[in-house]
Formats: C-alpha cells, sequence, structure tokens
C-alpha cells in the first residue's frame, strides 16, 4: 500500500505532474523502494509526513522515466534522426549504467527525506 494517495500528493505536497489516474501505481512503486530501504518496519506517527513526501517525490520520477520510455517499443532509444529516419537503441551494458543512475537518484531521495529519521539505520534496535 503507498503511503500517499492523490488527494494528499496534489493539496498537501502540490502536485501537478502525475495525472489522478496513473498516480496509485508510481506511488505503489515508490512505497516499495521506500519499504525495502527502511527495511520493512513500521513509519512512527512522527515521521509519516517525511514519507509522504519522498512517496510523492519519487512517484513524479518514476512517472515521468515511464513517459519519458513509453514510446519506445523496441527498447531505450539512445538517439534519433528526422531526415532520412533512423532510431539507435542503447546497448545491454547501457540500460544496466542507466538503471544504475537511477536507483542511485532514487536512493538519494530517499536519503533527503529519511536521513535524520532513524528509519535507515542497518542494525537491531
Amino acid at each position: 500500500m503507498a503511503y500517499a494517495d492523490y488527494g494528499y500528493y496534489a493539496d498537501e505536497y502540490g502536485g501537478k505532474l502525475i495525472p489522478e489516474g496513473d498516480f496509485r501505481f508510481a506511488a505503489e512503486k515508490a512505497a516499495d523502494m521506500i519499504k525495502a530501504a527502511i527495511f520493512y518496519r513500521d513509519v512512527p506517527e512522527n515521521f509519516i509526513g517525511n514519507v509522504r513526501r519522498c512517496c510523492c517525490e519519487l512517484a513524479e520520477l518514476m512517472y515521468k522515466n515511464a513517459s519519458d520510455n513509453a514510446d519506445n517499443s523496441g527498447g531505450t532509444v539512445a538517439s534519433e534522426k528526422i531526415g532520412e529516419y533512423s532510431v539507435t537503441y542503447r546497448s545491454d551494458t547501457e540500460l544496466l549504467q542507466s538503471e544504475r543512475e537511477r536507483k542511485n537518484i532514487c536512493y538519494g531521495i530517499i536519503v533527503r527525506h529519511l536521513a535524520h529519521t532513524g528509519l535507515l539505520f542497518r542494525g537491531v534496535d
């Protein structure tokens, strides 16, 4: 279950990028990343606002990435030319690198929102 709903996203967070019909999917993906980062712990009430804002920011990033790649039926486009139409797709190595970069960006968002909460602590309480 996502940490934020569309009402929170639009009203409290002030998000405008994701249409209501697409928000739930993006927010669920974001929540999955957050849950893994906090080791599936319960979120204390005093940090739920941090987690919701994090969820919204991650959802926007995921939505933007998904919409950027929506037209690519053959893979991720590396370059495209219009005159004498030509398309070049990224190699598997480049795709892995871009996936790694995306994960680093996502983790940076999580750290920015949750670093001071103790939720990212890997040890035993």
